[in-house]
This record gives C-alpha cells, sequence and structure tokens, in this order.
C-alpha cells in the first residue's frame, strides 16, 4: 500500500492534500492560493476594449460589477429610441421617420464611442482588481 505525499492541509476542514490541488476531495473547499486549469483569475483590460469596438455598450457587462448603471442606462435609452422609431414608422411620415433614424444613430454612435473610451482610458490595474 503506498502512501500520497501530504503537502498542506485544508484551511476548512483539516484535510490532508497534495501540492496540485486545487480544491479539497473531502469538503469541496478551493485551496488558497491555486486556480482551476484554464480560469483566468482577473478580467483584462484588452478584452474589455475589443468587447467595446465590436458590441458597444455591450462590453459593460464584462465588467458589470462597476458598469452595471451605465449598461442599464445605455440599454434603456436604446429601448425607448427603437419604440419611437416604431411609432414614427407606423405614422408613415418619412421625414420624422428620417429624423428618429438619423438621431437614433447618432445616439447609439454616441454609446459606442464612450464604451470604447471608457474602457481604454482606464489603468490595467482596475481590470485586474476585477475578478471572474
Amino acid at each position: 500500500m503506498s502512501t500520497i505525499p501530504v503537502s498542506k492541509y485544508c484551511q476548512a476542514c483539516g484535510n490532508g492534500l497534495i501540492e496540485s490541488a486545487a480544491i479539497c476531495p473531502k469538503c469541496g473547499t478551493p485551496v488558497q492560493g491555486h486556480s482551476l486549469p484554464g480560469a483566468a483569475s482577473v478580467k483584462s483590460k484588452t478584452t474589455a476594449v475589443v468587447l467595446a469596438v465590436f458590441l458597444s455598450y455591450w462590453t459593460w457587462l464584462y465588467t458589470y460589477s462597476v458598469n452595471k448603471t451605465k449598461f442599464w442606462v445605455a440599454l434603456g435609452v436604446g429601448f425607448g429610441l427603437f419604440i419611437i422609431q416604431m411609432a414614427t414608422f407606423a405614422s408613415s411620415s418619412s421625414a420624422a421617420l428620417g429624423a428618429t433614424t438619423v438621431f437614433g444613430w447618432v445616439v447609439g454612435v454616441g454609446f459606442w464611442i464612450w464604451a470604447i473610451v471608457d474602457n481604454a482610458s482606464k489603468p490595467e490595474s482596475f481590470f485586474a482588481n476585477l475578478k471572474k
């Protein structure tokens, strides 16, 4: 009968653990200082900026814990403009429809630029402090 060398102990239950253990097999508690394979421990500024370039204000879901208000305001404004656009479309006034379409595009591009600048202007440490 061979024994497995124990190099550390679970802080929750005291069970002996091997060096590469990510969770305690007895109680399921994550081992401090060890992340699961393939799991990044922090968020990336590069990822946030790329998401902003391609997804506009939807990038704020990536940093939702600190940007939830921005996200919900942008989504609400976008939805409100969509409702106004549909009401204008139903009235069949081409001048009003053109004006609301242009206004909607201007607001949408404004949110897109805001999301890019918001993420690009934050220091890398801002993202490093956000846990997944």
